[in-house]
């Protein structure tokens, strides 16, 4: 069993996070995309145990489910075209961006110079 409070002190994210009881979702305290126009439910455990975090994962499905079909009701009628330049130049300075991934927090530090390469790029995947 992992308690809340050992939870965070390890660095625990996503569904191992909240299966310990810790209301922490990313697309609900800083939402990016579309996450901030959809209905959706975080669940969490209460013991902090294995099955816990089976419940929580089960039940994650059953929300990302939930999300599709709300961002299918959502689409516009008739084709749906992005305009994206071939070329992404990064402003000058350090940035970090998170999302929620399927096994928890994935983190992306990134330093410019202005240049069309980044001076550096890191990617910190959840570790469980």
């Amino acid at each position: 069993m992992i308690t809340g409070e050992d939870a965070i002190a390890i660095g625990l994210s996503g569904p191992s996070l909240r299966g310990s009881g810790v209301a922490w979702d990313i697309r609900k305290s800083r939402p990016y995309a579309a996450y901030a126009d959809m209905d959706f439910d975080v669940p969490l455990g209460e013991n902090g145990d294995t099955y816990d975090r089976y419940l929580v994962r089960i039940e994650e499905m059953r929300q990302s489910r939930r999300i599709i079909q709300q961002a299918i009701d959502n689409l516009p009628d008739g084709p749906v075209n992005a305009k994206v330049p071939r070329l992404i130049k990064p402003p000058v300075g350090d940035y970090y961006h998170s999302i929620e991934g399927p096994k928890g927090e994935i983190g992306c530090y990134l330093v410019s110079d202005g240049t069309q390469q980044p001076w550096r790029m890191r990617v910190r995947r959840p570790a469980l």
